[in-house]
């Protein structure tokens, strides 16, 4: 039986290979597809939910986590 170090390691190749081979070509795909102003007009609404997720953190953080 291997170690359990051994088959983390070999997942996360292959976690790395399934990222790099399939998501980002597909991911530069939709960004050269959304190139131009439709990408810019886009842009605004990123920021937003990434502001909001970040907000949602910084509450969720003040109402779940205590200090030690």
């Amino acid at each position: 039986m291997a170690a359990p170090e051994l088959n983390r390691f070999w997942g996360t190749l292959v976690a790395l290979g399934f990222i790099f081979l399939i998501v980002a070509p597909i991911g530069n795909q939709l960004i050269a597809a959304a190139s131009g102003l439709a990408f810019l007009a886009l842009l605004p609404i990123a920021a937003l939910a990434v502001r909001t997720g970040f907000e949602e953190g910084v509450e969720y953080a003040r109402k779940n986590l205590q200090p030690e």
